[in-house]
Formats: structure tokens, C-alpha cells, sequence
């Protein structure tokens, strides 16, 4: 575990052979030492003792989780002792969420974003691990390595959540629309329900036209679509749609594309009853044909911190669900895809997490942002990913392009800005 996050940081494996997790007694065989802090010990380890204290210092304008704020030269070698290698394992594992299971969680049980510690220490707004690897990198460039420019190719996700592909084609949308047209609080019901029968292109939430011309754009984006396979539609599952019908077909048809793939949506009930991964996997591999390989928790109800590798058993080797629901921040504290790491046994697995950069809901749901501030975020955001050469995972859901929101507007100034 240790080895991997140096070699995370270092974004080189060939480097790794300077870098030593020790005292610094040991100066002689590295050129930079990062003094361990006692947090893998096992006394406190996993338990809220082992957390870090606020106010946390800073060293070089890098924050200080673990350790102290001090660097000291001993003959050739750079001595830190600022522990970053725990401080990357804390952020990287979800090990404030492991050692604390049941604070700090909104109705749907996910973890609140502008309540964790990442928040009250103020290191929210910043990718903590990328600033450790741009860090580790300098320190070893002053103590005489050559270290080369990172020259791996930043990658663009363009993901879309298919929560329902219509408002109105089934006998309960209609109903519900209808009776929100005889209310008054919706006076274009009645036209849409009707527009919507006739042609499934006309319903407000069938917006894949304008997605794959916006995605389009970006030639090189590896495009996703998240397609629900519940057993049972209920509750926050609500609405379903049916696998095998002509509607679903028509979608399927109308995203075919070569830098198109489908993904599973797992369910809100699957959130905490990981169960119910294989049943929904299997249902949706049997209905396209395919293997299914990549993953996206509906409503972001991810497992905790300790239960993910469920995925890679089901055969699931990538998920797309890792952030905070209530605002854009670096729950991981990183732009790049990492390997999932279980913080009760500290072993690394095969899955790969990719952090999701920016989701539509964030901005107008949770954060209730106009279209100008909305914007600002996504472009500090871009330019933040860009600088540290990570991956830009975007979630535009079909049911956000309706002429009710700002989120067709957004999506296509977000779009434009990657260009």
C-alpha cells in the first residue's frame, strides 16, 4: 500500500527507488525521506484518535494533515516531515467516513461535502493528493533527481445518468402530468402529454439529440451512458423503464456510437444492500449483449468505504460515482483515476475509482447556483483539473436539458470550454 502511493504521487515508477518511508537514519539510501508520523500504528489506527487536528499547519503552502510542518537537509538527502503519504492514504481511502460511518450523512446517506473535515480544514476546494504529488515531485527535483515532465494524456468523460427516458409515455407520468396541467402548476401538461405519445422525440426528457451533438464535439471524450436494471422500481428508484421494449430499443439505436459505452446505474436500494449488484448487472448484460464493465450509484449512494470491492467481484472494473453530492469539491483529493484502497484492511484492488468532476445537480439543485456562477465553478474546476493533468468526468443527466432549466445552455458553455 505504501509503494502504490508513492508511486501515485510520483506519477513515475521509476523514481519511486529515491523516495524513502523512514527515519531518517536511513539518509544514505534515498534522496528525499518522509518521516512517518505514527498513523499506521496500531493502537490508533482506525479509530477516531488517528484523525487529524484542526487547526493544521502548513508547509509550502501544502497542508499538514500528519506530522509536522518542518523540511531539514541531512547531507544530500531532503528530510520531510510533513507525513504526506498518510495524509494521501486518509483522503484516498475515505478514511474520515470509515472511522466515522454513521455522522455527518444527508437523508439519502451520502456523506455532506461542506461538513467534512476536508471542509473545516479548508482544503475542500483543492485536489490535497495532486498538491502532494506536485510536492514530492519539487522535493525530489531540489535534491538533484531529474524528474521529467508528466507525459500521460489527460482523459475526457462525458457520462449521462439515464434515470427515465420519458415523462410521459407511461400511464403514470401521464396521469401525474395531467393532473399537474388541471392544477395549474403545469399549463403545458396536457400538449406535451400528448406530443409525447405521438413521438417519443417530442418528450421534455428525451434530450439525446441534444447531448450527442454536444458531445460530438469533443472527437477524443470516451462517452458513457448509465442505464438503470432495477429488480424492483420504487421509492427514490422511481420511474423504471423497460429493457426489452421498443423505447429502450430506439435509445440504444440513437447512441450507438464507437466512443459510446453503456454503463450500469446501479439502484438506490443497491446503495446499501450491495446484494443486489449481481441481479441488476446480469439483467442489464442479458439485455444488451455485452459485458458490462463500468459503474455509477444512483443519487451517488455509494457504499462505504469498506464495502466497494462488491463491484470488482460482480465483474465491475471502473466506477464513475465518487464525489460529494452537495457541492463540486476532490472527495478523493485527486483529478487522476485510483485504484480503490479499503481502509479497514489497507489492501489495494483492481477497481478503479474515477473522480466525477462536475454533476448538473450539484450546481442548480444542491448548491441552487445561477447559469453565471454555475459556469464560473465549472471553469475554475476545468482549469484546476487541467493544470494538475488529470481526467475531466462531466454527469449531464438527459433529464436536466429541458426548457425549464439553464442545464442545455450550461452544458454547451462547459462543452465549449473543453474544446
Amino acid at each position: 500500500m505504501i509503494n502504490y502511493i508513492i508511486n501515485f504521487l510520483l506519477r513515475d515508477s521509476s523514481l519511486s527507488k529515491f523516495v524513502g518511508y523512514c527515519t531518517k537514519e536511513h539518509c544514505d539510501e534515498y534522496k528525499v525521506i518522509i518521516v512517518p508520523s505514527g498513523f499506521f500504528d496500531s493502537d490508533a489506527y482506525g479509530t477516531r484518535k488517528s484523525l487529524p487536528k484542526l487547526p493544521i499547519a502548513k508547509l509550502e503552502n501544502t497542508p499538514v494533515l500528519f506530522g509536522k510542518p518542518l523540511i531539514e537537509r541531512v547531507n544530500d538527502t531532503i528530510v520531510c516531515h510533513s507525513d504526506i503519504i498518510a495524509a494521501s492514504f486518509f483522503v484516498l481511502s475515505r478514511y474520515e467516513e470509515y472511522v466515522s460511518p454513521n455522522t455527518n450523512l444527508d437523508i439519502h446517506g451520502r456523506y455532506i461535502g461542506k461538513s467534512s473535515f476536508a471542509s473545516h480544514a479548508g482544503y475542500l476546494a483543492h485536489p490535497i493528493v495532486d498538491e502532494y504529488s506536485d510536492f514530492l515531485r519539487n522535493l525530489l527535483t531540489t535534491a538533484g533527481v531529474d524528474v521529467a515532465p508528466i507525459s500521460s494524456k489527460p482523459k475526457i468523460y462525458l457520462t449521462h445518468d439515464v434515470d427515465t427516458l420519458s415523462l410521459y409515455r407511461r400511464l403514470r407520468g401521464a396521469l401525474g402530468g395531467a393532473l399537474r396541467s388541471i392544477k395549474g402548476s403545469d399549463t403545458d401538461s396536457f400538449s406535451s402529454i400528448f406530443n409525447s405519445i405521438k413521438n417519443i422525440e417530442n418528450d421534455p426528457a428525451f434530450s439525446f439529440n441534444k447531448l450527442i451533438k454536444a458531445d460530438k464535439k469533443i472527437p477524443d471524450a470516451e462517452i458513457i451512458y448509465f442505464i438503470k436494471a432495477a429488480k424492483k422500481v420504487k421509492g427514490f428508484d422511481y420511474p423504471g423503464y423497460s429493457l426489452t421494449d421498443k423505447d429502450f430499443n430506439y435509445f440504444l439505436n440513437k447512441i450507438s456510437d464507437n466512443n459510446t459505452h453503456p454503463g450500469l446505474h446501479t439502484s438506490y436500494q443497491s446503495g446499501k444492500n450491495t446484494s443486489l449488484i449481481n441481479f441488476e448487472l446480469n439483467k442489464l448484460q442479458s439485455a444488451l449483449k455485452q459485458t458490462i464493465r463500468y459503474n455509477r450509484w444512483h443519487y451517488l449512494r455509494i457504499p462505504e468505504p469498506t464495502e466497494m470491492e462488491i463491484l470488482f467481484k460482480n465483474g465491475i472494473t471502473d466506477d464513475f460515482s465518487v464525489c460529494y453530492a452537495d457541492m463540486v469539491a476532490y472527495r478523493l483529493g485527486t483529478t487522476r483515476a485510483v485504484n480503490y484502497i479499503n481502509p479497514k484492511t489497507k489492501q489495494i484492488s483492481n477497481l478503479i475509482l474515477h473522480p466525477l468532476s462536475i454533476m448538473d445537480a450539484t450546481l442548480s439543485n444542491y448548491m441552487e447556483l445561477n447559469i453565471e456562477e454555475a459556469f464560473d465553478i465549472c471553469k475554475k474546476t476545468i482549469n484546476t483539473i487541467k493544470y494538475h493533468k488529470g481526467d475531466i468526468c462531466l454527469l449531464w443527466h438527459n433529464t436536466s436539458l429541458n426548457p425549464k432549466s439553464y442545464h442545455e445552455e450550461l452544458y454547451n458553455k462547459v462543452i465549449n470550454e473543453l474544446l
